[in-house]
């Protein structure tokens, strides 16, 4: 018979190998492997790769449950030399402490979850951040001087995850755009000086929530589709030490953003000690009562919601309980389709796309070699072969800067040259004949090149696109009336052969 004591030394070490199988291994760059990508092709899930201060010209790509550290946000550098995204995300990855700069994207998320946390993600060429489907967990970032958008969304829903606690500043045309059928989170941000809106939200993005942030001397703060919550602040943030060398972003003491935040955090970024402070637990179930909906029952920790502090009698909360429930930790969908059995229908127009991945869930995609994959029944856009009036396309009087009517027209013609990459165009700027020709001419190039500025901007490659003014010289009504000279001012698209 074994004695009691050697019993118990063999449960300890079976205990510490356990430990150590979960733990994960840490590997250090670049002290075992010279760059981050070659760390990651021996990296396994739950390891961490951490990486010491120095520039790394690379373009990586995460892997699954695998946290990527730098040693210092703003000297740990990830430099994508703008071939292609700095960063490509994982589920379950996380990447925290870098300097992301130089990529065509800061970091690209298709359908992936990662966690982004505590970054600068600076100068690169699109977007800082751009998720397809999925949000990543994005908070506590500085998000700035990206050439076109901070953080860009297609047809994203985040039902556990928020944009929370970033500031968001000074991008080349707005802090945060939704894209067709996005619904998320954004609360606690800072959204300052950004060149043309704070957050732009498309036509189908209208249950986006927008909570508790600072939107601050950006040109515009939202656009007309924004539903904006009385929470939000438009005030001087008051950072401690903004731009180069410091970055510090935090705010001072005296900001109108201290205690502004949900649950009275501040706004915008918030240290690892702000998040201790709010710890009292008097149900003693681990889960801090400013944040507890049931401060004084413990939370039944059944798997399911066990961060919102209550006991949960009907998991799912769908009405049916778990009892009768089948699913009981899925809600029933009520779409419709078996609503009595309490669980959901994964694939409601049965088109192969889970509805969870499908931005069209009762509407099967049409495979047709475009976009096939968002489960829309997409008709792929025509191929630009004559010439083309882009009506709706208008800029200020005298000027060459784009109205905001004008972008739904352009994301027709970008779908198109997407959808076509072979195909070259000129975009051709024409005016009336109001003015001297010189002037003309040079403001009809001014509006052609805003064109392809955003075409560029949006992804197209700026050699399959050539800019021309030619002012008055191309009439195609009459200059002698207010409806022939408003035909006359236009843009047109021509391919080239």
């Amino acid at each position: 018979m074994n004695s009691p004591k050697k019993t118990c030394i063999t449960f300890i070490i079976i205990l510490a190998a356990v430990y150590c199988c979960f733990a994960g291994k840490k590997i250090v760059v670049p002290h075992d492997f010279p760059t981050i990508e070659s760390a990651f092709g021996q990296a396994d899930e739950g390891d961490t790769i951490y990486v010491t201060k120095g520039i790394y010209y690379e373009n990586i790509v995460l892997a699954d449950n695998v946290v990527l550290q730098g040693q210092d946000m703003v000297n740990t550098i990830i430099d994508g030399r703008r071939s292609g995204p700095c960063v490509i995300g994982a589920d379950g990855a996380t990447i925290t402490n870098f300097t992301i700069r130089n990529g065509t994207t800061g970091i690209l998320c298709k359908n992936s979850r990662p966690i982004i946390k505590r970054n600068l993600i600076v100068d690169n060429k699109g977007a800082g951040i751009h998720a397809l489907m999925s949000l990543p967990e994005i908070n506590n970032n500085i998000i700035y001087r990206n050439e076109w958008t901070g953080i860009f969304l297609e047809s994203v829903r985040g039902t556990r995850t928020s944009i929370d606690h970033n500031v968001i500043l000074e991008n080349g045309y707005c802090g945060i755009f939704c894209a067709h059928r996005t619904e998320i989170l954004i609360r606690n941000n800072i959204l300052l000086s950004n060149k043309q809106y704070g957050v732009f939200i498309a036509p189908e993005a209208r249950k986006t929530r927008i909570i508790n942030n600072n939107i601050y001397k950006n040109r515009l703060p939202f656009n007309g589709n924004a539903v904006v919550h009385q929470s939000n602040i438009s005030k001087e943030p008051v950072f401690i030490s903004e731009a180069h060398p410091d970055y510090n972003y935090f705010v001072k003491t005296v900001s109108p953003c201290k205690g502004a935040g949900e649950n009275g955090t501040d706004i915008g970024l918030i240290t690892e000690q702000m998040v201790e402070a709010f710890t009292t637990d008097k149900d003693g179930d681990g889960i801090p009562d400013d944040v507890d909906q049931c401060p004084d029952v413990a939370e039944d920790m059944d798997g399911f919601e066990d961060v919102d502090g209550c006991p949960d009698y009907d998991n799912d909360q769908d009405g049916i309980y778990d009892a009768q429930d089948q699913c009981p930790n899925d809600p029933e969908d009520r779409d419709g389709f078996q609503d009595v059995d309490g669980c959901p229908d994964l694939d409601n127009d049965q088109d192969g796309i889970p509805d969870v991945e499908d931005a069209c869930p009762n509407n099967p995609e049409t495979v047709n070699g475009y976009k096939d994959s968002d489960g829309c029944p997409d008709e792929k856009p025509q191929e630009i072969k004559q010439t083309l009036i882009l009506k709706g396309v208008n800029f200020k009087t005298a000027s060459a800067e784009l109205l905001e009517e004008s972008y739904y027209v352009l994301e027709h013609v970008y779908n198109s040259l997407e959808a076509y990459p072979n195909v070259k165009v000129e975009i051709g700027g024409h005016t009336d004949d109001q003015g001297s020709n010189d002037y003309n001419l040079a403001l009809s190039y001014d509006r052609a090149k805003s064109v392809m500025s955003y075409l560029v901007m949006r992804g197209i490659a700026a050699d399959r696109i050539v800019a021309r003014g030619y002012g008055e010289e191309r009439p195609i009504a009459p200059n002698t009336t207010p409806e022939g000279r408003a035909k006359n001012r236009r843009v047109e698209v021509v391919p080239l052969k």
